[in-house]
């Protein structure tokens, strides 16, 4: 073969890699399932609070679909606290198992503090159970060096502090973790005091400021976990305050889907 026939065979074989159509495949039903095609079921803690886009309660957060399963009308402080509920863990198991049965690929909680019942809940299903934002510490930790810390921003940092929150989300280590809390903040009234309206701009503004006094009171903080699923929306005002990688919910919900629904690789050989 010459030099011209094999360049022109590499061209003819360079192909554009994609997959599409059904194949010679069955797929499966079962009683039960009203709705398919969920990969990441949300347990809905209700709470009268306005949803902005960024809160993984607001569909509209995601590129693609996600299931809710309420807790149904139970008093939000039940949750945020520093003592689980057992009510709140009966729901909690009730509302994940019905995601399971749905065809949810995996459950995430909405607030920070179901990591408070993540033992619990994790071991009654057979799918992945993701109760709080604050499992993502112990990577971040592990990312940077014993001389840098994590700082988590809180609804409540004194209930945080003292819940098992942490320990349950595999946070062995708090020495390395810097925990501050909004409760003080005029934000709180939109947010622990459910009022039923949220001023953006305030609660950013509130945010900002404990974030910006977090890292100047602690500069060995390298790196923010937001534990509030109401924090997200402002987490790019919050970054470009204080000039560190910050995660949170939104962060946790589209890893979990990316591995949830693995796509082929596209692309020119």
């Amino acid at each position: 073969m010459t030099n011209s026939e094999m360049n022109k065979s590499k061209l003819e074989t360079a192909l554009y890699t994609d997959t599409t159509g059904y194949g010679d495949k069955e797929i499966y039903s079962w009683e039960g399932r009203g709705a398919t095609g969920f990969s990441l079921g949300i347990i809905e803690l209700r709470a009268n609070i306005a949803f902005a886009p960024g809160n993984i309660n607001n569909a509209s957060t995601f590129d693609f679909p996600v299931r809710y399963e309420s807790l149904g009308d139970i008093d939000p402080m039940w949750v945020v606290a520093a003592e689980p509920h057992p009510e709140v863990i009966k729901r909690t198991i009730e509302a994940a198992k019905k995601l399971e049965m749905s065809g949810c690929r995996a459950v995430i909680g909405n607030c920070g503090f179901f990591g408070n019942y993540q033992p619990q809940v994790a071991t009654e299903l057979k799918i992945p159970f993701f109760g709080s934002s604050l499992l993502q510490i112990p990577m971040v930790l592990a990312s940077m060096g014993p001389d840098q810390k994590v700082g988590v921003l809180t609804a409540d940092g004194s209930k945080l502090k003292e819940a098992p929150a942490f320990e349950n989300c595999g946070v062995t280590d708090l020495e390395r973790v810097v925990t501050y809390g909004i409760e003080e903040e005029p934000a709180a009234v939109f947010i622990l005091g459910e009022s039923g309206h949220m001023n953006l701009s305030g609660v950013e503004h509130d945010l900002v400021n404990v974030a910006r006094r977090m890292v100047d009171e602690n500069p060995d903080v390298g790196a923010i976990v937001l534990e509030c699923t109401e924090f997200p929306p402002h987490a790019h005002a919050i970054q470009d305050a204080v000039r560190k990688p910050v995660w949170g919910f939104t962060t946790m919900a589209f890893w979990i889907h990316n591995g949830l629904v693995r796509k082929p690789f596209t692309g020119w050989v």
